[in-house]
């Protein structure tokens, strides 16, 4: 869908899902090596009308009430020729800013925002990671772009690593949008 029409579906209140799926891939090799979680991550959305995808800036536009399910997926998984599993990457918090992003919202922006699944026990080519998290968007919400902090949790080899990513937005839609 080109830009035009996915602005013509926002403007007319049809979205594709009332919950929303944020996926955030990883390059957890590029992220142990650089530090650098900005350019180690990729995130995409199953909305219409985002900005920045395939970045570590995604917008997400979204209504008030809206389920958000924030999923994580590492590249590089294959057992090493040591037979050990990679290190994978989890999402350890989400953290909304204040409209100045430089400290933590004092509104609650999502009801319930916690960890679903479990995480990867045992790792199979037939037994997927089913870990994420999910929260639905309080109906009080300003419309406006609220930025939040993805908290990057990796096991590393000196032991368990944390990366902030400040990059990615959701976006509140006005009723008239």
């Amino acid at each position: 869908m080109d830009t035009k029409d996915s602005q013509n579906h926002l403007k007319h209140n049809k979205f594709n899902s009332f919950q929303l799926n944020v996926v955030t891939v990883v390059d957890v090799e590029k992220l142990l090596r650089t530090k650098d979680a900005s350019s180690s991550v990729y995130m995409m959305d199953n909305s219409l009308g985002s900005l920045n995808e395939g970045s570590s800036e995604l917008v997400t536009p979204c209504k008030r009430g809206q389920v958000i399910n924030w999923l994580i997926y590492s590249m590089n998984t294959d057992k090493g020729a040591d037979g050990k599993w990679p290190p994978f990457a989890k999402i350890n918090n989400i953290v909304f800013k204040n409209k100045r992003q430089d400290n933590v919202a004092q509104l609650k922006i999502c009801s319930d925002c916690q960890i679903y699944g479990g995480p990867d026990e045992v790792r199979s080519s037939l037994t997927p990671v089913y870990y994420y998290w999910a929260g639905m968007l309080n109906f009080g919400l300003e419309a406006r772009e609220y930025n939040y902090r993805l908290v990057l949790e990796v096991d590393g080899k000196e032991g368990t690593e944390f990366f902030n990513l400040d990059g990615p937005a959701l976006k509140i839609l006005s009723a008239e949008e």
